[in-house]
């Protein structure tokens, strides 16, 4: 059974909770000129279990269940890959964990966040799980800068083509950068929001998080 979308950015407001400790973003504007390529294919939907949504690690002793919380399935999408030109699903990754990073060029958090958070991280786990960025804000940006992009910032997870409002509202993105982290069912199990970079516990919390996941 599917929710409707203030039922679900409820239950993403849960998520996030505390994921802004130590936030360092930037405020996400919404497009109004979509663009055609993209299209969302699926709505999000609830999956009961005992296991709670929390932005902070699953499995820890701080952590108590609740047994009424429900947990989400990650919206489906279908998004053009700026450096290869392939059609990527997120549903394409299912039995795989995925880290989902929502940035903008432009934004000087996000070039943070993939420096002090994403390389590193890509380096340590990227051979266990699947790392996708979806380029938001900047209807502007061309298909060749995005490739410039990523072999200049040594990026080597696919760049998705994501400029346009509606994928921004069915993930509720207000700033970038954003990152969920997607279980290999394809249920989202944490919300970061900001950069952080190694130096800080945001860092620890996500390593957390993944290793939680991966075991």
């Amino acid at each position: 059974m599917n929710i409707g979308r203030r039922e679900f950015l409820k239950s993403l407001a849960f998520v996030g909770a505390i994921a802004t400790m130590g936030f360092s973003g930037c405020v996400s504007t919404q497009e109004h000129t979509p663009d055609p390529t993209p299209t969302i294919t699926q709505k999000p939907t609830p999956v009961a279990t005992p296991t709670p949504v929390s932005s902070t690690p699953m499995h820890t002793p701080n952590t108590k269940p609740r047994s009424t919380q429900t947990l989400l399935l990650a919206p489906d999408f279908n998004l053009t890959d700026a450096i290869s030109g392939d059609n990527i699903k997120l549903s394409d990754y299912r039995g795989k964990v995925v880290l989902l990073d929502f940035f903008s060029t432009e934004c000087g958090a996000c070039i943070t966040s993939i420096h002090d958070d994403l390389l590193p991280l890509h380096e340590q786990y990227g051979k266990r799980m699947k790392f996708l960025s979806i380029h938001i804000r900047e209807p502007e940006v061309t298909v060749n800068y995005l490739d410039f992009f990523a072999k200049e910032w040594d990026i080597k997870w696919p760049i998705l083509i994501g400029s346009n409002s509606q994928i921004q509202q069915i993930y509720n993105v207000k700033v970038v950068p954003t990152i969920y982290i997607i279980d290999d069912t394809g249920v989202i199990r944490y919300l970061h929001l900001g950069s952080s970079h190694t130096q800080t516990p945001g860092f620890d919390v996500l390593k957390v998080v993944i290793d939680s996941l991966l075991v």
